[in-house]
């Protein structure tokens, strides 16, 4: 490039200082080598899906957030859009977080920060991941069933006939081979006599990464059907649920079903195309990505990857991805993360998504119940919190699983140990279908019912001679004592039920609403819109029956929060 043409960038974006300030100073640098620069559009106004965790149902809370992140994407991101249509460019509106991830030259860059819709525009560029270690390889069967997945407890539930069926596990990887014989019954778009790839599978790697130099990609491009480019996704899947029937047990939930997400391009990825898959998990679509569905969505997610401050995730932008995640836990999605292979020293718990409170980090074991050397510590202190992280350990070094063309392999990594946990998510939900949905309990009853585990090394804030620690977190997870845990949950939540009704009809409503409690006073009632506004408050309350005039309200749906002395309920109600 010219000194003439370099100048003219420069000068492009410091021409004002509200440009300069708002424009990461990486696509600057970037737009000097080439024309058009990978950049996420970051919009104003970003979803805050919290009032989703009042409602009861993993459908309702799903629903909400998918609508509530559509409509604002929508009505935030059309002046962009529009602009974006009448040029030459690539983009890709997203929801799930509030942004457009789009194919810009300086020139656009500047006439786009200055819309008013729009906050900031960030790089999007693509780097290797740790993948761990593949330390051997097998060809044959093996009758035992896995270290791992026994140690977790797994068997026991088996044992009471309790093996994940009616639980949906996903996963975003580097693809996954749909045809592994250990996975191949499992995959919920297998029928039997008919295959579908609608809803269970998207890819979100549609051009082989600048940076990769290994030619054509085996799977191709934008596909339609399973694929993995890698090992590394079949693999994690394997751990999830795989058992071919034939010896190879190597799931921790073989009859669940799993749907999948491709978000690396043999292991390069992007902020980008994490965040696309996160929005698939959140509302699944046909291959197309046409008719999002929320109730196809899974009740786990396993996240074998990160997000490096090299790759484009920093202080600066975590919070984009944190939305993300925020608002698919927010959906009933539990989201699990792999704490990362950075260790054995402390505070290298370093990237997302494990750095988030909302990330359910896991960290690695060996089969004597040692640390691994190579698993991350805590405390996160990248972003000054010093939060826990890992939540637990799970069997993460020497791990057998499922690779490519009906093969088996031998990886060791956090990326093993996250599998574990996930599939641990779909057993128990498999026991006790109540705890779908409720993300929060379901962290919890890991948490509180892992084994404690001890370290002579001691990380800032977190004694080693203590439990949770930050080498171990909370401990190793234990299936047999979670079952426990989670039994006496719900029937302590039946009882309370049993103990307070709350009534409120008729639904849908014209302009009147009867609130009714059968035990406790109605101490207040909050009605909300879906974007999370409170439209009506009645506070001061102290009575058994409400009767609420909506005459000021315009049909629609609406959700009602009702508060007694010793209750919280939300309520889905429609407005004619």
């Amino acid at each position: 490039m010219t000194r003439i043409a370099i100048i003219s960038i420069f000068s492009i974006i410091t021409s004002t200082l509200f440009a300069q300030a708002r424009i990461a100073p990486e696509l600057t640098e970037a737009w000097i080598l080439q024309d058009r620069v990978e950049v996420l559009i970051v919009m104003k106004d970003q979803p805050d899906a919290s009032l989703a965790w009042t409602l009861t149902s993993k459908e309702a809370r799903g629903e909400y957030v998918h609508q509530l992140v559509t409509q604002q994407a929508a009505r935030s991101q059309a002046p962009l859009l529009a602009y974006l249509k009448g040029k030459d460019t690539e983009y890709r509106p997203f929801s799930i977080v509030n942004a457009v991830w789009a194919k810009l030259s300086a020139e656009e860059a500047v006439e786009i920060i200055r819309l008013p819709q729009v906050e900031r525009l960030d790089p999007n560029p693509w780097i290797e991941q740790d993948l761990g270690w593949q330390t051997t390889a097998y060809a044959s069967s093996r009758s035992s069933i896995e270290w791992g997945v026994e140690r977790i407890g797994s068997t026991a539930l088996w044992a009471q006939g309790i093996r994940g069926s009616g639980a949906v596990v996903g996963g975003q990887d580097t693809g996954y081979d749909w045809s592994h014989p250990a996975l191949n019954k499992q995959y919920r778009g297998n029928q039997g006599s008919e295959v579908s790839h609608d809803y269970h599978w998207h890819d979100a790697i549609r051009e082989i990464n600048p940076l990769n130099n290994e030619g054509e990609n085996p799977c191709g491009l934008g596909t339609s059907e399973p694929c993995d480019d890698n090992n590394h996704g079949t693999h994690t899947m394997g751990t999830m649920i795989g058992d071919d029937g034939a010896g190879n047990q190597i799931g921790v939930a073989p009859e669940a079903t799993w749907i999948a997400c491709r978000n690396m391009e043999r292991g390069w990825g992007s902020p980008a195309s994490y965040i696309e898959c996160f929005e698939f998990f959140l509302a699944p679509t046909r291959i197309d990505g046409s008719e999002p569905d929320p109730g196809m969505a899974p009740d786990v997610i396993a996240n074998s990857w990160s997000c490096p401050e090299i790759e484009g995730c920093n202080p600066g932008n975590f919070s984009l991805m944190e939305t993300a995640i925020d608002n698919l836990r927010a959906s009933g999605v539990v989201v699990v993360t792999s704490a990362g292979n950075s260790g054995p020293n402390c505070e290298t718990v370093t990237t997302p998504p494990s750095i988030f409170a909302s990330a359910f980090a896991t960290g690695a074991i060996a089969s004597n119940d040692s640390i691994a050397g190579f698993s991350s510590r805590g405390p996160v202190m990248i972003d000054s919190s010093g939060r826990l992280q890992p939540q637990v350990v799970a069997p993460g070094v020497n791990v057998r699983s499922a690779v490519r063309d009906s093969g088996y392999s031998t990886f060791s990594g956090t990326s093993m140990a996250g599998p574990h946990v996930a599939g641990s998510v779909a057993l128990l939900i498999s026991a006790y279908p109540d705890l779908a949905g409720r993300v929060a309990e379901i962290e919890e009853i890991f948490r509180s019912s892992a084994q404690p585990m001890f370290s002579p090394q001691d990380c800032a804030g977190f004694p080693g001679n203590e439990s949770p620690n930050a080498v171990y977190g909370q401990g190793i997870i234990d299936l047999e004592q979670a079952f426990i845990e989670a039994d006496l949950l719900l029937s302590t939540d039946e009882a309370e039920a049993q103990a307070i009704d709350i009534s409120v009809f008729p639904n849908p409503a014209s302009t009147r609403l009867n609130i009714l409690s059968d035990i406790e006073k109605i101490r207040s009632i909050e009605i909300y819109d879906l974007f999370g506004r409170r439209v009506l408050s009645l506070g001061g309350l102290d009575r058994y029956f409400s009767e609420v005039d909506l005459s000021g309200l315009v049909a629609g749906a609406y959700l009602v929060r009702l508060e007694t002395a010793n209750l919280s309920t939300t309520k889905r109600i429609v407005k004619r």
